[in-house]
């Protein structure tokens, strides 16, 4: 009976160093992955502007090389833990102020996996980069030019993209929940399988996009211009049409009955089949 009360008295310490050896597994991963990739940056940055950037990257590297926290306190353990997405905070915004700071050429950059949370790249030249899978939640891009950029898979949630350029990017499968895409560029992109929830792209250009399959719940359109957009698939609950522009839309497979602000006028010049669904009051004869 002794033995077992003090086997017992050991579990919760056993148990304890266990988590503490994987959370130290997780950080060591965690931060050699992001300063595999920093560096990365750096070199492309360097490629590009060599003089300037040596004055600018080498200060900031220094900062990255900050001890590592001690994982047996439990505030630490914790953070690591549960909140992982801070592990990386202090070399993350050397990184950020690196990005910022060369702001005005930042086209064709490899940022694939990076965690840019809250970053300001306003009015930033991202012409062409590579995105794909970056975190930049609550990151504001407005009025940056990411033309043919690709933001596959990328975490957008509450960005701001106001008057941004994203020609014939590629916003496949991307999380642009509560974004605000006002006036917006998007002509030609494609959005297959993106999430805009709650998102604003009034008065956005989206002539000519390929947003089959995205869901479109309570997105602010009004004023928008669709024309020529492919809609098929899409989802549009609570979607505000006030004013969109549909001139050549390509509404099959779209359901459009719960959403509002949408009149007869703006069906002149759709295309549409037996599966689009039409707010109450509303039709087109496909005769």
């Amino acid at each position: 009976m002794k033995r077992s009360s003090s086997t017992l008295i050991y579990w919760p310490f056993l148990i304890y160093l266990l988590l503490v050896a994987f959370a130290s597994y997780r950080y060591e991963t965690i931060i050699t992955r992001f300063l595999k990739k920093s560096n990365e940056i750096f070199t492309q940055l360097e490629t590009k502007n060599p003089e300037r950037a040596q004055g600018i990257i080498s200060p900031v590297k220094e900062t990255f090389t900050s001890g590592k926290p001690n994982l047996f306190l439990p505030r630490y353990l914790f953070s690591v833990l549960f909140q992982f997405e801070n592990i990386a905070s202090p070399p993350r915004e050397g990184l950020q102020k690196i990005l910022i700071d060369f702001k005005e050429d930042l086209s064709g950059i490899d940022f694939s996996h990076v965690n840019l949370s809250g970053i300001n790249l306003s009015h930033a030249n991202l012409r062409g980069a590579i995105l794909k899978n970056a975190i930049l939640i609550g990151a504001d891009l407005s009025a940056a030019n990411l033309s043919g950029a690709d933001l596959r898979d990328v975490q957008l949630r509450n960005g701001v993209l106001k008057e941004a350029i994203l020609l014939k990017a590629d916003l496949s499968n991307i999380d642009f929940r509560g974004a605000n895409l006002s006036g917006a560029d998007l002509r030609e992109a494609n959005i297959f399988y993106a999430d805009f929830i709650g998102a604003n792209v009034s008065h956005a250009n989206l002539s000519g996009v390929k947003m089959s399959a995205a869901d479109f719940r309570k997105v602010n359109f009004s004023k928008a211009n669709l024309s020529g957009a492919i809609l098929g698939g899409t989802r549009l609950k609570g979607a505000d049409l006030t004013d969109v522009d549909f001139s050549g839309t390509d509404l099959r497979y779209t359901d459009l009955s719960e959403s509002f602000g949408l009149t007869q006028d703006q069906l002149k010049d759709v295309r549409v089949d037996h599966n689009t669904s039409f707010p109450e009051g509303l039709n087109i004869n496909m005769n």
